[in-house]
This record gives C-alpha cells, sequence and structure tokens, in this order.
C-alpha cells in the first residue's frame, strides 16, 4: 500500500452505512494510515429515519450505485435496525426503507462479480449472505441462544435471542488456511508476549439479535454454540468477499460508548424518554466493568490488532487487483491475448 501510494494510487473505498449512523472504529485508523479515498454514503430515506446525529463522515444520497466502477473495494457497516427485526415495513418485511436491504446486495453482487473485495460487518454480513441465497432469521428467544455477560431475563422485554458483550470465536480449519484470516491471525498472536490460559482466544464485540444460514458457496471461517453464523467467505480461497457477524471494528473508544448505548437503552429512531435503560440492579455497572475487564486482559487490543492485519491485507489485495487491471489494459490487446496463453500453458 505504501508503495502504491507512492506512486499516486490510493485504495477507492466505497463504504455503506446503511443507517447512516454507524460508527467505524479502529477501521477508520486503517483507512486513514493507508490514504484510502473513501466514500461513505447512505440512502437519503434511512438518513430521514434517524432522531440521533448521523455520522460525521457519511453523504446522503436518493439511490445507491448499482455498479463498481470507479471503486475498487466494497465496506458494508451494520445498523441499529436488521433485515427482519422490528419490521417498520410490513409489506416487504423489511426493517427501514422499503427496497434498502435490495439495493446493497445488487452492489454486493456487482463487487463480488468483478472480483473486488467485498466486506460486510453485522448487518453488512447478513446482506452478503443474503445476496447468494442465505436466509436471515432472528435468534430463538432461548437461553442457549443468548450470550451476555451476565443474565438480563429479567429486563423488561426479557434480554434473551441475541448477543451481546466481548464474545470469543472458534475459528476453523477453513480459517487457518485462508490468506487474510491466518495473516491476521498470526499476527495478532506475534504480539502477544503472554497468553490468557496459554492459547490464542480471540474476541470481538457482538450486538445483534439476528444471524443466518450460510449460502451455498460460502466456506465457514468462525462459529460459536449460541450462534453459529459468525465469519464466513464467499467462493474459494482466491475469493475476498468476506463477512463477519460479530463487530471486528470495536475499539475501546467505540466500546465505551456502546456501554453506555446497551445501559440506557439509546435508540436513535426513538426520544429519550422513550428509551428501555436497563433496570435489573447494578447492570451498568456491570456492563462497564465486562469492558474493563477485556480491556485489562488485552481482548480489545488483540481485537483491534486482528482487525487493523486483516483490512489492510484486503485493502492491499484490492490495489493489487486495480494495478494488474492497469496494466492489463496498458499492454493492450497483445497483451491480454499473450496473458491468456500463458494462463492456458500452466
Amino acid at each position: 500500500l505504501l508503495l502504491l501510494n507512492m506512486a499516486g494510487m490510493a485504495p477507492r473505498v466505497l463504504l455503506l452505512n446503511p443507517s447512516g449512523q454507524e460508527l467505524r472504529g479502529s477501521i477508520h485508523d486503517v483507512l486513514t494510515e493507508s490514504g484510502a479515498v473513501v466514500d461513505e454514503i447512505a440512502l437519503h430515506s434511512a438518513l430521514s429515519m434517524l432522531k440521533s446525529p448521523a455520522s460525521p463522515y457519511v453523504r446522503g444520497v436518493p439511490a445507491l450505485p448499482t455498479s463498481s466502477d470507479g471503486y475498487d473495494c466494497l465496506l458494508i457497516l451494520g445498523a441499529p435496525f436488521g433485515v427482519l427485526t422490528g419490521m417498520i415495513d410490513q409489506d416487504s418485511g423489511l426493517q427501514g426503507p422499503p427496497g434498502l436491504a435490495e439495493a446493497h446486495e445488487v452492489l454486493i453482487r456487482a463487487f463480488h462479480s468483478a472480483r473486488k473485495p467485498v466486506l460486510g460487518i453485522c448487518l453488512g454480513s447478513q446482506l452478503i449472505a443474503r445476496a447468494f441465497g442465505g436466509k436471515v432469521y432472528s435468534l430463538p428467544k432461548e437461553a442457549s441462544k443468548t450470550a451476555l455477560p451476565f443474565d438480563l431475563s429479567q429486563e423488561s422485554p426479557p434480554r434473551v435471542g441475541l448477543e451481546w458483550g466481548w464474545q470469543s470465536q472458534d475459528f476453523t480449519k477453513a480459517a487457518w488456511e485462508d490468506p487474510l484470516i491466518s495473516k491476521a491471525l498470526r499476527g495478532s498472536l506475534s504480539q502477544e508476549l503472554c497468553l490468557p490460559a496459554g492459547k490464542l482466544e480471540v474476541k470481538f464485540q457482538q450486538w445483534h439479535g439476528d444471524t443466518f444460514t450460510l449460502p451455498a458457496d460460502a466456506v465457514a471461517l468462525s462459529t460459536r454454540p449460541n450462534c453459529a453464523g459468525q465469519i464466513f467467505r464467499v467462493g474459494g480461497l482466491d475469493s475476498l468477499t468476506y463477512a463477519f457477524q460479530c463487530h471486528i471494528e470495536v475499539d475501546e473508544p467505540m466500546a465505551q460508548k456502546w456501554c453506555d448505548w446497551f445501559s440506557t437503552g439509546f435508540d436513535p429512531y426513538a426520544s429519550q424518554e422513550s428509551w428501555s435503560p436497563l433496570k435489573t440492579p447494578g447492570a451498568r455497572e456491570r456492563v462497564h466493568a465486562h469492558l474493563a475487564e477485556h480491556v485489562q486482559d488485552r481482548t480489545v487490543q488483540r481485537a483491534v490488532a486482528f482487525t487493523k492485519l486483516f483490512v489492510f491485507e484486503w485493502l492491499d489485495r484490492a490495489m493489487r487487483i486495480r494495478s494488474a487491471s492497469a496494466s492489463l489494459r496498458a499492454s493492450g490487446p497483445m497483451g491480454y491475448s499473450s496473458c491468456r496463453q500463458r494462463s492456458r500453458s500452466r
């Protein structure tokens, strides 16, 4: 990336912020350090729903693009709303403006078809799953499908059927064979002077009540007992379309804000008097203590290290693809023909 930036080439990132409200966390640092040119957009129809401030980086648009032209990679953040939960639009079964999910999925397929990197987080991962034939559904309202730092089943409504807090990932054999995931895992390990329990345990912040089934062409890269759908890749080892149900972007400042939001029942679509704060005695203190514990044992720092290593490599692959395409175009038809001949000879 440094050499490409010196040559006047910077990653051109299309960043979809479905609600317009989501934070970038540690990914913002990577985008800045890589010199990326970021176009962060959200639909006007989504922004108009907010009763709290939108991201300072987001640009409102009447419609999303339908192709990958002019961009090197696609990044889709999460959102306070989901594909299914709380259905605002009863006819389409979608929460949020009608057509929002479908418009995002068109772009996901366009970038993937162009062999340009795609990265989706939380809602972004669910949209990737849907884009390639997976199904999104709500986690059952059962204790076995709930992952929280402590019991909140006596809340009204009960906090069940969701994952929240710093939860561990069970990485699969395929993850250790994946060129980007394995590099980030090994890089995280190399930064540790000592490991809790003598092994590498990678945890990421969770906050979701929906999950998905894997598309037919997907490769599971991690899982969890409460919610099997976590990290996956669409396609083979040469594919760069990745989906993370867990929030790999959450760093300590963002986690502090999320502790406040979770405790107070923050709802960006409602006035504060209608929020539903936690009422379980001592819950707010325990939420913040949960974060403090995971800062102390370096869980948060380990997650940030993983994310930065992964996203830097993901951006680097995007630039390699762009550079190779530019070289191919510059060589003209003869260069393209000879490239195809060399390919057939291998």
